[in-house]
Parts: structure tokens; sequence; C-alpha cells
């Protein structure tokens, strides 16, 4: 089984640390360190939005009850999030997985 993983980007102390991805030959990959700015990810994440209020990105997070909460962010919301906050956040199109990968 093979899981496919979106654009994920983990900032440390509000600065972007690592941008992971799946590459086209599946593959888990890391973007090379003058990728990891803000201006980047949030260009990529927001590539092909049909519009500002479509959700972009998400950010998953555990509930202190244990539960698993999901935040999905707009344009406006992802930009804020980007720019003001330091935790990880994934471009929408989610982890695919792939019974049957290709060697």
């Amino acid at each position: 089984m093979l899981m496919h993983m979106p654009h994920c980007s983990r900032p440390r102390y509000r600065i972007p640390a690592y941008w992971y991805f799946t590459g086209v030959d599946g593959q888990l990959k890391r973007k090379h360190k003058g990728s990891i700015v803000n201006k980047k990810i949030f260009a990529e994440f927001t590539k092909g939005a049909k519009s500002a209020h479509e959700a972009v990105a998400y950010h998953i997070t555990q509930n202190e009850d244990g539960t698993t909460a999901i935040q999905y962010l707009d344009t406006q919301a992802l930009r804020e999030f980007l720019f003001n906050s330091d935790k990880v956040i994934c471009a929408k199109g989610g982890a695919r997985v792939s019974p049957n990968p290709t060697p």
C-alpha cells in the first residue's frame, strides 16, 4: 500500500522549516531550503483555487479529549495561518492511499 502525502509545511519558531510532499515517482520528498518560504508555500497551496473562499489547506489537531479536529482554510485564513502561526499545515487534496503501488 502506498500513501500519497499532500504538500505539508512545518514551521519552527514561526519560520517554515520543512516542506514535504509526494513526488511524481511516489516517493516522499522534501523541498530544498530555498523553496521553504511562506510566499512560495502560499502560492503552491492556493494554485488552482477556483475562488478565494474555497478550502485550499487544512490543519489537524488533537483535542484535549483525544478527538481529532480538522480546520479547513480558505485563501485569507491560509495567509493568516502562514504568517501568524507556528503549526503544521497541509494543502487540501488530502492524502491518498494506493492499494497497488507501482515499483
